[in-house]
């Protein structure tokens, strides 16, 4: 099923060439970051540690959990604080 991605800054220009959307197949966040991992060498290191991903509007720590068809998926730094 086809998943939109939308990698937020600086996301989008450090992995994707700036590209503000890409469209994926998957059918959980496990299989979107492998996509992505295939686009962008490097971007599955990045996700375990300094990403988000929001998934219909809702933050989804789940790699796992089903996403269904037609989904957003935005990427979201983390942000470090203290």
């Amino acid at each position: 099923m086809a998943i939109r991605v939308v990698p937020l800054a600086p996301v989008d220009s450090q992995f994707f060439g700036g590209r503000s959307e890409l469209v994926v197949e998957a059918g959980n966040l496990f299989a979107v970051i492998r996509a992505l991992e295939a686009i962008a060498p490097g971007f599955l290191k990045y996700a375990q540690t300094r990403a988000w991903f929001s998934v219909n509007g809702a933050i989804e720590g789940d790699w796992t959990a089903t996403i269904p068809p037609d989904s957003e998926v935005i990427i979201l730094p983390a942000i470090a604080g203290g």
